[in-house]
């Protein structure tokens, strides 16, 4: 007897790929409306003074202090900037904590590759595991590409690209991708 309180859905390949069974994703849908302070740079921790390196996992950042340098700026305009987490203040919105992934290049050169695909087939991001503190709908996350800024481009010369981020997201659902026949271990695996 099947379990009508569990959805079914059929997706299409990815720029990663299909989801894998047995796979934690965070899901949710993409944030269309577009914010003049993104991106931001990341290249020095302003808290502890190093250089932030991209990693595969999830990050616990300040994001108080990483989107600090853009406080200033607005995005031109005040009816988007009331509905951005950042327009309407860093602390208000985003908390004393935030989740940084980074997208990689191998699956999605570009930011706005990642983009493309999120505003056809909504955010989809695996985790290893649920991160400890994590609330469902609470938690912001910020999303990270090593090519989210690049230098005025000079004849002759390669694009020089600084990583930053460049999407701000919260996550409406976590979804465990099940075949049917799977353990109870894997079923269990956000408990």
């Amino acid at each position: 007897m099947a379990n009508n309180n569990i959805p079914i859905s059929h997706e299409g390949r990815r720029g990663c790929g299909y989801r894998k069974v047995g796979g934690i994703y965070l899901r949710g849908i993409f944030l269309s409306k577009p914010c003049g302070r993104l991106p931001i740079a990341l290249t020095t921790c302003p808290s502890c003074g190093r250089g932030i390196r991209p990693s595969r996992g999830w990050t616990w950042v300040e994001p108080t202090e990483l989107l600090r340098a853009t406080e200033e700026e607005k995005c031109g305009t005040p009816a988007l900037c009331n509905k951005c987490p950042i327009g309407k203040g860093i602390e208000d919105m985003l908390g004393g904590q935030a989740g940084l992934i980074w997208i990689g290049e191998k699956h999605y050169p570009t930011p706005q590759a990642f983009i493309k695909e999120s505003r056809a087939m909504g955010i989809s991001r695996r985790l290893n595991s649920v991160p400890r503190d994590f609330v469902l709908g609470e938690t912001w996350v910020l999303f990270a590409h090593r090519r989210a800024i690049h230098a005025p481009l000079e004849i002759g010369k390669e694009p020089e690209w600084t990583p930053g981020i460049f999407q701000i997201f919260k996550p409406t659902s976590l979804e465990i991708v099940c075949d049917g026949n799977e353990s109870k271990r894997i079923k269990n695996r956000t408990t």
